[in-house]
């Protein structure tokens, strides 16, 4: 019974051997795919020269849209702005992916629909904003428990006053 348990005990220790050699391969690969530097454009990225061939006072929203695309964005008050941007991000490990290039290229129409402005906006690293942590001070953030019930008494009434005169007018109102 002894030989058998150690021989068990041997296959056992072989096994995991076997199964933490393809574990620590696996692990490998997948450490040394996250190092690979990757580069993707983003949006719709448009050239100098594409930019070029749009003429102002000569070309309208189809010409626009057969020479460069779609635009990105148009403007949601003024359907006659058109934004094509475009970004450049780039990710060497697994952390954050950071934008290396933008663009944002802006197209503007006459009421007629042809060219009126073309203007190009090219950052090689945008900044990032980053929100303050502050709080901005609202009116009763620094109140006395005095201010505080003197206060709710105001809305309190604001609010049986409300209600009274919607009552006295479905009362009044109505053909009963």
């Amino acid at each position: 019974m002894e030989r058998y348990f150690k021989v068990s005990i041997s296959t056992h220790k072989i096994r995991n051997a076997g199964l933490n050699f393809i574990f620590a391969g696996a692990l490998l690969a997948s450490l040394s795919a996250c190092t690979t530097p990757t580069t993707q454009v983003h949006g719709r990225l448009l050239e100098q020269t594409e930019i070029q061939r749009i003429q102002k006072g000569q070309h309208s929203k189809g010409d626009v849209i057969a020479l460069l695309g779609s635009p990105t964005i148009i403007a949601p008050f003024d359907e006659n702005t058109w934004h094509y941007v475009g970004a450049i991000v780039e990710q060497k490990d697994v952390r954050q992916p950071k934008v290396t290039k933008q663009k944002i290229v802006t197209i503007t129409f006459t009421p007629a629909g042809m060219v009126s402005s073309i203007k190009s906006d090219e950052t090689d690293a945008p900044t990032n904003v980053i929100p303050e942590d502050k709080e901005t001070q609202g009116a009763g953030k620094n109140m006395s428990i005095f201010g505080e019930l003197l206060y709710q008494q105001v809305i309190a009434g604001r609010k049986s006053d409300k209600s009274d005169k919607l009552g006295s007018m479905t009362t009044e109102g109505s053909p009963l």
